[in-house]
Order: C-alpha cells, then sequence, then structure tokens
C-alpha cells in the first residue's frame, strides 16, 4: 500500500514536470521568436545608421567643395577687383538718413554685400546646408 502511494506520487511529479517542460518550451519558442525580432531590428537599424553616416560623410565632403570653391571665387573676384582699379568699382550707397551703421561682428575688413546684389534668380543661400527634414 505504501509502494501504491509512493507509485500514484511519482507519477503525479512526472506528470507535472511534463507541463512544466510543455510550457517552458513554449516560453522558449516564444523568446527565441523575440530574440529573432529583436536581431532583426538591430540588424536594420545598424544599415540605417551605416546610410546616415555615408550621407553624413557625403554632406562634409559637399560642403568643403563648396567652401573651397567659394574660397577661389572669392579670390578670383578680389584679383579682378585689384585689377579693375578703383576708379571703376561701383560706387557705393551713403547711408539714408536716420539709418544706424551695422557693425559687423564677422572678422575682415570686407564689407558685407547689399541685399539687392545677392537677390538673383536660381538657388541661393551659398554651402549652407539644406535643413533637416522632421521626422514623425
Amino acid at each position: 500500500n505504501r509502494l501504491q502511494t509512493q507509485l500514484t506520487t511519482l507519477k503525479t511529479e512526472m506528470e507535472e514536470a511534463k507541463a512544466q517542460g510543455t510550457q517552458m518550451g513554449a516560453e522558449n519558442g516564444a523568446l527565441t521568436e523575440a530574440l529573432e525580432r529583436w536581431e532583426a531590428a538591430a540588424t536594420e537599424s545598424a544599415r540605417r545608421l551605416d546610410q546616415a553616416q555615408r550621407r553624413a560623410s557625403a554632406a562634409e565632403a559637399e560642403g568643403d567643395a563648396c567652401a573651397a570653391r567659394e574660397a577661389a571665387l572669392r579670390e578670383r573676384v578680389s584679383a579682378l577687383e585689384a585689377e579693375m582699379g578703383p576708379q571703376r568699382r561701383a560706387p557705393r550707397p551713403r547711408p539714408r538718413s536716420g539709418s544706424r551703421p551695422r557693425t559687423s561682428s564677422r572678422s575682415g575688413s570686407r564689407p558685407r554685400p547689399s541685399p539687392r546684389s545677392r537677390s538673383r534668380p536660381g538657388p541661393s543661400g551659398g554651402c549652407r546646408r539644406p535643413a533637416r527634414r522632421a521626422r514623425g
């Protein structure tokens, strides 16, 4: 009778262990799927980061090239102005009465061009970076 009770207890424990093993197997499967999703998301994030870094590097190189072109053009303009001499330069407009002269915080002795001389058809803004797109 005592052996019968022990056998019944062992069978019950075995059934519980089987049920627990089945539950753990299901949880393990769910965790494996979640891990695969996380790994896929990490791979996609790494790919996007790489693309963004490539775009940033290309934009930086483009900005450097633009700044170099701008510097070369400024040198060329200075050389042409020097070649033309002071008599051929366009007269600078005098400030209107009541307007205060603007003080420039920029270094250098060259005056800022007037807004009229800068308003030309086509793209403007020099080497400024385009505005970042808002992410939604």
